[in-house]
């Protein structure tokens, strides 16, 4: 995955980039996630066609950027990685947390820090 294609200005573009994502459930994990720089909330959620987790921010329209922060195909797989999930997801850095319990699970891929985009995705 490179960085160019794990970020996209909304969540239709996401769905339209792959249709598998239109046809697939998705398991929430959450709708509080935050970084201790940015004023926003993100919803993170896991796409079973696909394995791609992904966070958006949340607020209001159409217009809020998804960024694909990893892939992890089994869903049991992803349970275990994100075991405590609960208890993080709304603390000042729990993105942070949460993109550092996926990189563990994948070495090699090239993620893109939720703190690391562009100005105007937030």
């Amino acid at each position: 995955m490179t960085r160019e294609k794990n970020i996209f200005p909304n969540l239709d573009a996401f769905y339209d980039d792959d249709q598998r994502r239109l046809r697939s459930g998705e398991v929430e994990f959450g709708v509080m996630w935050r970084h201790e720089k940015l004023f926003a909330y993100w919803r993170v959620a896991w796409v079973k066609a696909t394995g791609e987790i992904y966070a958006t921010k949340q607020g209001p329209g159409n217009d809020a950027p998804v960024v694909v922060l990893g892939k992890i195909v089994s869903r049991d797989k992803l349970e275990q990685v994100l075991e405590g999930w609960v208890e993080v997801c709304g603390t000042p850095s729990s993105l942070v947390w949460l993109q550092g319990r996926l990189s563990d699970a994948q070495p090699g891929q090239l993620l893109a820090p939720v703190f690391d985009l562009p100005k105007q995705t937030f």
